[in-house]
């Protein structure tokens, strides 16, 4: 369930509108319905956000579930307010049962019974897509009122091949059938570059001071108001930002991997 701040975080409006429908998520979620098997008549999206992949989903028997009561007002299937850690369905209800970008912000403690939930209420595969070999330090922020360090996107792990092969374990009723890297994103090759980067974002965390984010250990936040966007110093930091962009050479990596697993019969 909830903790205070994480409700706060996740039933906060603007989350999901700035989330949005943008091209790029478009194109990301019809790759990730493109990968259901053809024995899928039946699909649970668990974590389905504001339904960027659920809304495509008006082919199949479809549920879409969030904790955040808020994001589904835009899910157009049938829908509910449920946690992963405990899911309304009796075993097998499910042909697939995706988790699009989820896995990798579920805390620590109930990580193992979210993949045991998934795996009760699938009847023949999981569907998971997670950040791969992200750099976790990239995305960090401290906080400015307890000095709390979490990351911007609540990110709790860090995904490599082997994690996904192994994801449900040795002994699990599903093994791997599919992986894959499907969306791409500019790559920094040089250390004294990233350095850089490293430092603008560093300042603009510092100067926009938690803009839409809000501390899992104390609860500070603060939203950046028009005026300040408007800014001198505002402008400036983009303006710096875009020239360093301008230097980097175009290197793309994978940063984005679907991993498909099937029951063994």
């Amino acid at each position: 369930m909830y903790s205070s701040n994480e409700k706060n975080f996740y039933e906060n409006p603007s989350l999901w509108v700035a989330e949005g429908f943008g091209d790029v998520q478009q194109e990301r979620a019809k790759t990730t319905v493109g990968w259901f098997p053809p024995d899928v008549k039946s699909v649970l999206e668990v974590g389905c956000g504001n339904g960027v992949i659920s809304n495509l989903l008006s082919g199949y028997y479809a549920v879409g579930i969030d904790r955040a009561r808020v994001s589904l007002q835009y899910v157009n299937i049938s829908r509910c307010q449920a946690d992963a850690a405990n899911l309304p369905f009796s075993d097998s209800s499910f042909d697939i049962v995706l988790a699009a970008e989820v896995i990798e912000h579920i805390p620590h403690h109930v990580f193992p019974l979210v993949l045991s939930e998934l795996q009760r209420v699938s009847r023949r595969h999981i569907l998971i897509s997670v950040p791969y070999k992200e750099r976790m330090q990239n995305n960090r922020i401290d906080c400015p009122m307890c000095g709390c360090r979490f990351h911007a996107s609540y990110h709790m792990r860090r995904f490599e091949l082997e994690d996904l092969t192994h994801l449900f374990g040795n002994s699990s009723a599903f093994t791997l059938k599919r992986v894959e890297g499907y969306a791409s994103r500019r790559s920094l090759p040089s250390v004294g570059l990233k350095r850089v980067i490293r430092s603008l974002r560093g300042r603009k965390a510092s100067e926009a001071e938690f803009r839409n984010l809000i501390c899992p250990q104390c609860g500070y936040s603060r939203t950046m108001d028009s005026d300040y966007k408007n800014s001198r110093l505002w402008k400036q930091f983009y303006q710096a930002a875009s020239n360093v962009m301008t230097l980097i050479p175009e290197r793309m990596r994978l940063s984005w991997w679907l991993a498909l697993y099937s029951r063994v019969n």
